[in-house]
């Protein structure tokens, strides 16, 4: 009797588990910045600020584990599409991009722990920052 009624139970427990399979959850693919909210553009400019000054903060003080972590947060923020996707004029195109390279160049500096190179990749971006921004004043006049 144990043996028969053992097979029953483990007959109908792979019976239940093949016919649940097909009402599993899919799994959720990475987070990329494609697939994250566009936030307002203020707020990502007011994050680009904060990221530059912690970027400042940490080639004055030869942090460059911070210098990394900021420079790594500040590539994704010139890939949101909030400044990628409103492209506003050929010259923002130009600045968000030379922008976008400078950030580049910054990560890999700081990958290198080469702080010469990230003093100069920040200064690069944050050229294209006031660059930008006094364009648009002048248009916005």
């Amino acid at each position: 009797m144990l043996p028969t009624r053992f097979l029953a139970f483990t007959a109908a427990g792979m019976i239940a588990l093949a016919a649940g399979h097909g009402f599993a959850q899919p799994t959720k693919p990475p987070a990329t910045t494609d697939s994250l909210p566009i936030p307002p553009e203020s707020e990502a400019m007011k994050e680009k600020r904060q990221r530059a000054h912690a970027i400042l903060d940490a080639l004055t003080a030869g942090d460059t584990d911070a210098l990394r972590r900021n420079a790594e947060v500040m590539t994704l923020i010139a890939d949101m599409r909030v400044f990628v996707a409103a492209y506003k004029t050929e010259e923002y195109r130009y600045q968000a991009q030379a922008f976008k390279h400078a950030a580049d160049d910054l990560l890999e500096a700081a990958k290198a722990k080469n702080r010469d190179g990230a003093a100069l990749a920040y200064s690069d971006m944050t050229r294209t920052c006031v660059k930008c921004h006094t364009h648009f004043r002048g248009v916005k006049k």
